[in-house]
């Protein structure tokens, strides 16, 4: 009960770290100067995020790394490639704003999402290989975030 704790806690940490530092990154960005190429590129990672979405499936979807039991390992859409295409997602949307509009903190803020998702992605493969049987031999099937790099 208290390992079970201490995950949820984990959890929620990781995903309050991440989803504030999306928000501040949005907020900080002027969009309406956004370039053009910029702006095609994070439209490409925010369609890369809603089909990761939509192949995962509302019921089995969570923004939390730990793993539901009546999880279903997923292996379809751009999982058949990636691991993980929401936080691939993520960094493909911001990551072109940030370049656009330097600024200090935007990428103080972008260092610290990379470092959090970095960090909840390993937690959430330990879990899912506890959890999924054929999870290790998927994993050398795919990429974690970037295809033929990492």
């Amino acid at each position: 009960m208290q390992k079970q704790m201490e995950s949820k806690t984990k959890s929620n940490i990781l995903v309050g770290l991440q989803m504030t530092c999306i928000i501040l990154l949005l907020v900080m960005i002027p969009m309406w100067e956004v370039g053009y190429i910029a702006l095609i590129v994070a439209t490409g990672g925010f369609f890369l995020g809603c089909w990761a979405v939509v192949s995962m499936k509302l019921d089995n979807l969570s923004v939390r790394p730990d793993v539901r039991q009546n999880a279903r390992l997923v292996k379809s859409g751009p999982y058949r490639v990636i691991r993980h295409p929401m936080y691939t997602a993520v960094l493909l949307t911001l990551t072109p704003l940030i370049v656009d509009h330097p600024s200090t903190y935007g990428i103080i803020v972008w260092i610290v999402l990379l470092l959090t998702l970095l960090y909840k992605l390993n937690y959430e493969e330990r879990l899912l290989k506890n959890h999924f049987e054929g999870y290790a031999s998927y994993m050398l099937k795919s990429w974690r975030i970037i295809p033929y790099i990492y």
